[in-house]
């Protein structure tokens, strides 16, 4: 009875919701430092990946493989990601106060500039992650460099990208949505992010890159 396609189908759904629910309280436990947030959704990253393309490694033993790898690289990584963005936050509400005041043109050109600088930011920590996926041993410039360019060669991919960054708010929006978040929500936009990179990974991958 259990060979037939309609159990096989209902395992694998299975399997998938566990696999979620362990990445996910992983990667929350990780990130807890903040600092080592790019540790933490890396590892959860690559090891959704390597689920994702049938690769049926130790979950456990997968995860703290790719947290280890690298991890001084990934720890700068998520350090520099955090004093960005809390520099970026500064700057969009200091803007935003002087706008309140007068809205002068150069106040203005001032608070775009960093909202757009924010976002870039934000776009190439993301795709840091297919970069050291596949190219770990790059300097961390240079590794930021490859980011950038493949933001821009996969402009379509990046704006998907940037709206999948609402998925965890939107599962906040209701009691049973906000229960989804508890169990999976750094987990399922990892995997979505995946799906979303799996053809840039590919590309990485192929090309011969060199410090």
């Amino acid at each position: 009875m259990y060979d037939k396609p309609f159990f096989q189908k209902l395992n694998v759904i299975s399997d998938w919701i566990i696999r979620l629910v362990v990445i996910n309280f992983l990667v929350a436990l990780t990130v807890i430092p903040v600092v080592t947030i790019f540790v933490s959704l890396s590892a959860g990253y690559n090891t959704l990946y390597d689920f994702y393309k049938g690769n049926d490694a130790n979950l456990f033993k997968s995860f703290f493989q790719y947290v280890k790898k690298v991890f001084v690289k990934k720890l700068l990584i998520g350090l520099l990601l955090v004093v960005t963005l809390l520099f970026g936050l500064y700057n969009l509400t200091y803007y935003h106060e002087l706008l309140k005041i007068n809205e002068t043109l150069f106040y203005q050109a001032g608070y775009y500039l960093t909202l757009f600088l924010f976002i870039g930011v934000i776009v190439v920590f993301i795709y840091l992650l297919p970069v050291l996926y596949t190219k770990p041993d790059l300097k961390l410039f240079k590794s930021i460099k490859i980011a950038f360019y493949v933001a821009g060669k996969y402009f379509g991919r990046t704006m998907i990208l940037l709206f999948s960054i609402l998925l965890p708010l939107l599962l906040l929006l209701s009691q049973w949505s906000a229960m989804v978040f508890v169990l999976a929500g750094f987990s399922l936009w990892l995997l979505l992010v995946v799906i979303i990179t799996a053809k840039v990974l590919f590309y990485l991958s192929e090309v011969n890159i060199h410090d």
